[in-house]
């Protein structure tokens, strides 16, 4: 067996001890709900949860990392992923829209992934974002909302980010809606819009109409605004 059988050996021990009592020293608490951990685990993934653990902060001396602040499908699947390396998306029956929602929950983790520094998960969050939502998500109203949450925070977001704005450049949505969702959002934050730009200075040879056209589109959003 070679080294890297070795270490995949080890790794595929890890499930068998998600919210195990065996050997736990540590909990992860969301709300009421709780999660049996281990420190190793914690250490293992991000230096930030191993603080948490050995160093001075209340939740080493407690034992207790309370992640209440974030939702608990966020805060289960990120202990799922500590354990098997993975995390799934199930749609809730509240959201029928599967590309958005899922899209949404993708960002999160990857954005609470950049918070703690874990980043293996934040990897894996950007690459299911690319696989299994860029591909399918092409119009307006859904490309705005994924967009905004995306660039709320970049450093998190990179892959996902560049993705969104693709789609915006090839499927032509502030062309066909300049009054959309898409032209309001890039209103509302600046580095969307400069990202956006810079994208169609890229795919568009005169440069000069990709620039009037992202004016145009902001300039039709800002009279919609306050026409409504």
């Amino acid at each position: 067996m070679d080294m890297t059988d070795t270490k995949a050996g080890l790794c595929d021990q890890f499930p068998s001890y998600h919210n195990s009592d065996l050997f736990s020293d540590f909990t992860i608490k969301c709300g009421e709900i709780k999660w049996k951990v281990h420190k190793f685990v914690l250490a293992v993934h991000s230096d930030v949860l191993k603080k948490c653990c050995h160093g001075t902060f209340k939740e080493s001396s407690e034992g207790v990392l309370d992640l209440s602040e974030h939702e608990e499908i966020h805060v289960e699947s990120l202990v799922h992923y500590l354990y098997h390396f993975s995390y799934d998306y199930v749609l809730p029956n509240a959201n029928p829209d599967k590309h958005l929602g899922e899209g949404s929950f993708h960002i999160d983790m990857a954005i609470i992934a950049d918070k703690y520094f874990i980043t293996g998960l934040n990897a894996l969050a950007n690459a299911k974002f690319a696989d299994d939502i860029a591909p399918f998500v092409q119009d307006d109203e859904t490309l705005a909302p994924l967009a905004t949450k995306a660039f709320e925070v970049p450093q998190a977001t990179s892959l996902a980010r560049e993705l969104l704005v693709n789609s915006i450049v090839r499927n032509r949505t502030l062309g066909d809606n300049p009054r959309g969702s898409v032209a309001s959002a890039m209103r509302d934050n600046g580095e969307f819009a400069v990202d956006v730009a810079l994208a169609l200075q890229s795919s568009i040879p005169d440069t000069r109409l990709s620039i009037e056209q992202i004016m145009r589109s902001l300039e039709a959003a800002d009279h919609a605004r306050r026409v409504t």
